[in-house]
């Protein structure tokens, strides 16, 4: 994925989403390559990212289970419902 590619599926500016991406680099969890156009740049993850992907999905996991908890499957249904309606006027007015 391109650096700018991200950004704009993330919703963040670029000058944001370089800084994010240097202290990733710095941490060895991705890489970034240019490609044919120099101006242009790949973002891949690294075998240490890789490596670490399922425990740290299994993190955030487990923290919605709890956060969701707190309500019952009808409130969470509301929740749900509130949050895309949310999300699509976010992206509309983009």
């Amino acid at each position: 994925m391109t650096q700018t590619a991200l950004a704009n599926y993330l919703n963040i500016e670029p000058a944001a989403i370089s800084k994010t991406i240097r202290q990733l680099m710095k941490k060895n969890l991705i890489m970034r390559q240019s490609g044919e156009d120099k101006r242009e740049k790949y973002i891949y993850l690294t075998p240490l990212a890789i490596e670490q992907y399922n425990e740290w999905f299994e993190v955030i996991a487990q923290n919605c289970r709890r956060v969701l908890e707190a309500v019952n499957v009808e409130e969470q249904k509301i929740l749900m419902d509130l949050l895309s309606k949310i999300k699509n006027k976010v992206n509309d007015d983009i």
